[in-house]
């Protein structure tokens, strides 16, 4: 836009010049109907070419936008798989708290540790179902 501002100008300051009442000759008015019917031709090609070259840079900047998406894209996939495994890792520890748990409660035979022991598979049963449904 700023470079075609000079162009724009100097076509709106044309446009100004033409819109002058001249005296009501019959071949002035012919001249000036037919320079006026150029004058808004050559304007609309001139808009045409502008819009469609701003059509080609906005283009342009889109495929750079889309590249950045892409890039975002990959940059999520890779955190989620991440967030995957740490999950894993979670699923794990807490599998091997319970398995202790279990070798504690069965060899201490105590009431508390058994309900240790019922969280932890409660937790387990969490997990799976989390893994599986949602």
């Amino acid at each position: 836009e700023t470079a075609l501002k000079p162009i724009t100008q100097a076509i709106e300051s044309i446009q100004k010049q033409s819109e002058i009442p001249l005296s009501q000759e019959a071949p002035t008015l012919e001249a000036r109907r037919m320079f006026a019917r150029d004058f808004l031709n050559a304007r609309l090609r001139y808009a045409a070419s502008r819009y469609e070259t701003e059509a080609r840079l906005n283009q342009a900047i889109a495929g750079f936008y889309e590249l950045k998406v892409r890039k975002s894209n990959i940059e999520a996939q890779r955190h989620h798989a991440r967030s995957q495994r740490f999950f894993f890792g979670m699923l794990v520890s807490q599998a091997a708290v319970i398995i202790s748990t279990f070798a504690v409660a069965a060899r201490q035979r105590n009431l508390l540790w058994s309900l240790a022991a019922g969280a932890g598979l409660l937790a387990i049963g969490f997990a799976i179902y989390v893994y599986l449904y949602i």
